[in-house]
């Protein structure tokens, strides 16, 4: 075994690499696989949806919703996402608590809008 570093390099780029995900377009001007990158993604949405409301079908699970949303502040829905001293780290970290609080919420009004009404009346009373 030779020690000489362009050999191992012509030894490893010669070598095709396997795909991370087999299952990823390959070519991004096919029709078929975006068809097909679609419809996956459409039902990983659904599924998503489906998670959502049977979290809000019950109690428990609406109240753990409140918890996450609200209560524990993981989400800062309702908070400013500037940091007070301006440290710029602090802001951006906010800034993505946010915007998973707005995605998180959205999905829920999507779920079951009645539902959702129900997690805020039980959470402010």
């Amino acid at each position: 075994m030779s020690d000489h570093p362009d050999e191992a390099d012509t030894r490893l780029y010669a070598e095709e690499a396997d795909p991370a995900d087999p299952t990823a377009p390959r070519d991004t001007n096919s029709r078929s696989q975006k068809a097909q990158a679609e419809k996956k993604a459409k039902l990983a949405h659904d599924n998503r949806i489906v998670a959502a409301r049977d979290l809000l079908s019950t109690a428990n699970g609406r109240a753990f919703l409140a918890w996450v949303l609200h209560d524990m502040q993981m989400c800062a829905l309702n908070e400013g996402t500037v940091d007070p001293g301006f440290n710029a780290s602090v802001s951006f970290f906010r800034a993505g608590q946010r915007d998973i609080g707005i995605k998180l919420h959205r999905l829920l009004l999507l779920a079951d809008k009645r539902a959702y009404v129900a997690l805020l009346s039980d959470h402010i009373s």
